[in-house]
């Protein structure tokens, strides 16, 4: 028996995802009812690659911004299927998979739940899932959920899916990456806090080398090292320094290198009581802040050994789904006129490069606020330039050419992380 399928999809900044996964979709064997998206306030181009798909199956329903349940309920409600088919907008279906889950259900009517096994597609290749082996019901959701993947569909339910006594998750309201970041760091209970994002990856000799430049320098507020950036063009040494010590002048000799990334840091627990937290609010360059706040009182120290895996082409980076801030921290609020040169010069890079994104984002107000304020630099005259005519052209054009500009310049010099 053909049982009828709504397709149910919630979409936020996927656009350069979301066609293969709606194709996917569209190439399965057996047909599905229609397919349900929904553009969950989305701030790029997503909804307008969706449109531009030309099926009778799918339907968009765009809404504010509520978080991925929200649209995920969203969808449901509108669907007309007997059945709803979850996806990601960012993964995909083989096409035999809408044709399995109707054999499950006519072999199998009185279930709430089918599933079927996966793959997982990864910069080092594809591999399979840990999955049980055999079909039909599970006897026991929850004790053969402990070590394999039965369900899958959300962030933190693959987080819970992994069986180790070390992890706490911690469920709160979306209030940005310094809120997420500040709250994990008020419920550590170790001596110092180590830093990476969730889309980034530390070697295994990681932690071992923050712990000997520790060691080797305790008086530092902040222990960094080098990292590697993935890419789909291939693997890159970031441009870090060379030597294994404290950093002799951290805002200087951060110019034209990176020294402190947060997937590559470490530092005492201690510290935040004395300097505060990550700038919540803040969606663009928060990192940057903390670290100019801590340089301040702090010496750095670093290693040259790539331990960290920064992957360029990770979805949601803050850069691509930045949405207005509402903050009370800025650059402008930071900056001290009184402070050394290479202090003002690299709070002026920080300013200078969120003032691009921002510029590129339609905010002219706020680009001309950095221009104004950090008029003075020197060292970094190039990326001054660059807001200020950016800024003189019309809004529809400025993020098409600062894109073209980033590619051309990842392309030729391995910059622009």
């Amino acid at each position: 028996m053909k049982n009828s399928f709504s397709v149910i999809i919630p979409l936020y900044n996927k656009e350069r995802e979301i066609e293969a996964t709606i194709r996917s979709v569209l190439a399965q064997r057996l047909q599905p009812l229609e397919i349900v998206v929904v553009n969950d306030g989305s701030t790029d181009r997503s909804a307008e690659v969706v449109r531009a798909i030309s099926s009778p199956l799918i339907r968009l329903i765009d809404q504010p911004n509520a978080g991925e349940c929200a649209a995920r309920n969203r969808a449901i409600s509108e669907a007309r299927g007997e059945y709803v088919a979850l996806v990601d907008a960012d993964d995909q279906w083989e096409e035999g998979f809408l044709e399995e889950i109707n054999s499950l259900i006519n072999d199998y009517p009185d279930c709430g739940l089918y599933c079927t096994s996966f793959q997982v597609i990864s910069n080092e290749g594809v591999f399979r899932a840990p999955c049980p082996e055999e079909r039909g019901v599970v006897q026991n959701f929850f004790r053969d959920s402990a070590h394999r993947y039965i369900a899958i569909h959300r962030s933190a339910e693959v987080v819970r899916a992994i069986s180790s006594p070390l992890i706490r998750l911690i469920d709160q309201p979306n209030a940005g990456e310094c809120a997420a970041r500040n709250r994990a760091i008020s419920e550590a209970r170790g001596e110092y806090v180590a830093l990476v994002d969730a889309d980034d990856q530390w070697e295994e000799g990681f932690l071992e080398e923050i712990n000997s430049l520790i060691n080797d320098y305790p008086d530092c507020g902040l222990y960094c090292t080098s990292f590697q950036v993935i890419s789909n063009e291939g693997v890159f040494r970031a441009p870090c320094p060379e030597e294994r010590g404290v950093v002799q002048n951290f805002f200087r000799d951060s110019a034209h290198r990176y020294i402190a990334i947060p997937s590559a840091s470490a530092m005492p627990r201690r510290i935040f009581d004395e300097i505060g937290g990550f700038p919540e609010g803040m969606k663009i360059a928060g990192d940057l802040y903390m670290w100019i706040k801590l340089a301040r009182k702090y010496r750095v120290s670093f290693s040259p050994k790539p331990l960290v895996r920064y992957l360029k082409e990770a979805s949601n980076r803050s850069a691509s789904i930045y949405t207005p801030e509402k903050t009370a921290y800025s650059f402008e609020t930071l900056y001290d006129p009184a402070a050394p040169i290479d202090e003002r010069e690299f709070v002026a890079r920080a300013a200078l490069g969120k003032a691009l994104i921002l510029c590129a984002k339609g905010d002219t107000e706020a680009a001309r606020r950095a221009i104004e304020t950090f008029s003075f630099t020197k060292t970094y005259r190039r990326t001054l330039h660059k807001v200020q005519v950016l800024n003189r052209l019309p809004v529809r054009w400025r993020q098409p050419l600062l894109n073209l500009y980033n590619r051309l310049a990842w392309r030729i010099a391995k910059k622009g992380l």
